[in-house]
């Protein structure tokens, strides 16, 4: 999730408790707290052990650098380019056309699309842009980057999407940065599941060392017969992690629950994705909770077990 976004939820999810001892140590897989940079002076009011803090686009590249300079035992830098934000690159070595990078659209929305991606910057720029600020931040992951199907793009009032080709372009290009520089990925992926996958193959079939490291599918609402898919990936899928959080997950629920208890142990993994720092403990709390619950698991086991495996998925010291 983005700063806006409307969560996704399922179904109808009860309402879950809200606290974590101090003394337990969590990792918030991933979150967006400078899309609300008022709320950063709070950080030293949050329990919360790590937290991996997301950018979206060119614009809050230094936001999120900026926040780890600051507070470097707490917050792991991610550098990426969400796909709701695409409109901004453009994939072809050329300038491209709204009929290039948009799903077909009506003729009155015309001025909308042409106006979307007037201010497009080579897709080569920001592959430059990502290497640099990863190279110059050694604990930094890539995030948030990934693909989206279903998403209208929100500064369209939800009229305009993005074409598969030229989502597909933009991600894998930050999907090799990511496997060159052995960099673990936060992954956003909606409704895009089996393209994912082939890519992911295809990848791996022609070069294993342009794989990243590790990949996390952040707050996943795909089916659960698809992570054992993504599991069995050859090559890949010891990679692959998963996460969940209540903002997008929502809370406790038949749906929720198998997908959670879908995913092996060792590569589970709990997030906030919220946009404020405010309330990234209350969050975390709530989705551990959750997950305590679906793998009947004490609240402590839950930390533990979410916290090692954020360890194992980052390489943070």
């Amino acid at each position: 999730m983005c700063g806006g976004d409307i969560p996704i939820v399922g179904e109808q999810a009860e309402a879950v408790p809200a606290s974590i001892p101090n003394t337990f140590q969590t990792a918030d897989a991933h979150c967006h707290p400078t899309d609300t940079l008022a709320s950063l002076k709070n950080i030293s009011s949050q329990n919360t052990t790590f937290m991996c803090c997301m950018s979206t686009s060119f614009h809050d590249l230094d936001h999120v650098a900026s926040l780890y300079r600051e507070h470097p035992t707490k917050v792991v830098p991610a550098f990426g380019f969400h796909p709701w934000k695409y409109n901004e690159i453009a994939s072809t070595a050329e300038v491209m056309t709204p009929e290039q990078a948009l799903e077909a659209f009506s003729p009155e929305d015309a001025d909308l699309a042409a106006k979307l991606i007037e201010n497009q910057r080579p897709l080569q720029e920001w592959t430059t842009i990502l290497t640099e600020y990863l190279t110059s931040h050694p604990k930094a992951i890539m995030g948030e980057v990934g693909m989206d199907r279903a998403a209208s793009l929100p500064n369209t009032n939800f009229r305009l999407k993005l074409n598969q080709e030229h989502q597909s372009k933009i991600f894998e290009a930050q999907l090799r940065i990511a496997g060159r520089l052995k960099r673990p990925v936060s992954c956003h992926c909606v409704r895009a599941h089996g393209l994912m996958i082939n890519m992911f193959k295809r990848i791996g079939k022609e070069s294993i060392e342009e794989f990243p490291p590790a990949i996390c599918m952040h707050s996943y609402n795909g089916e659960p017969d698809t992570i054992k898919t993504l599991l069995k990936i050859p090559k890949i899928g010891n990679r692959i992690y998963v996460s969940f959080s209540t903002v997008i997950n929502g809370g406790k629920s038949e749906k929720l629950e198998k997908r959670i208890r879908a995913v092996p142990e060792d590569r589970l993994l709990i997030e906030s994705d919220y946009n404020t720092m405010d309330a990234i403990d209350l969050q975390i709390a709530q989705i551990a909770h959750v997950v305590a619950e679906a793998r009947g698991w004490t609240l402590e086991e839950t930390c533990v077990k979410t916290f090692q495996n954020f360890l194992r998925f980052s390489n943070v010291d």
